[in-house]
């Protein structure tokens, strides 16, 4: 809970980082991931619970084409903006944005690109509407990849959960 960016940034060489879990680094705001600039192999990183932590963070870490896991649970700051900043990941298979109570629709829309993510988790997103659900189900790719998509109290309605019906690998 004390590590700050300021801590990371003293971070050097991490070019064969394969996993990173920051968890709970509350005073972690975005600045210090820069820190992972080299970090070319990390498949795996877990901001949760940093929330403090700013789009400016997603936008550092955007460059990590490597990324296929990627939790930012209950990152409360981050906006539409972070997702946009993910849209270049391209092996992203797993992304949970659980309890990123500023993502919206548009939001959703930005991840258009990421074909190849299998599990999605989206529950707490109180911004979330109807017509996000319709979003994920109408991308490239979505209907046979995505296998797990986390729903816990988002605002649904009878109509998406029809909408779900065609992700036929759930």
């Amino acid at each position: 809970q004390r590590l700050t960016d300021r801590g990371l940034m003293h971070l050097t060489d991490l070019s064969c980082l394969e996993v990173a879990r920051l968890d709970n680094c509350h005073s972690i705001q975005g600045r210090g991931l820069l820190a992972f600039a080299s970090s070319h192999r990390l498949h795996t990183l877990s901001l949760a619970n940093c929330r403090r932590l700013t789009d400016e963070a997603i936008v550092n870490i955007s460059h990590l084409l490597s990324l296929e896991a990627l939790s930012l649970h209950g990152c409360r700051c981050l906006t539409d903006r972070a997702l946009a900043a993910l849209a270049d990941l391209y092996n992203l298979a797993k992304l949970d944005i659980s309890q990123c109570d500023l993502v919206t629709d548009e939001g959703i829309e930005m991840l258009e690109n990421l074909e190849n993510l299998e599990e999605l988790s989206v529950g707490w997103c109180r911004q979330l509407t109807d017509r996000g659900f319709e979003i994920i189900t109408k991308q490239p790719q979505r209907s046979s990849n995505m296998r797990v998509l986390r729903l816990a109290r988002c605002n649904i309605t009878d109509e998406s959960i029809g909408e779900l019906s065609r992700l036929s690998a759930l």
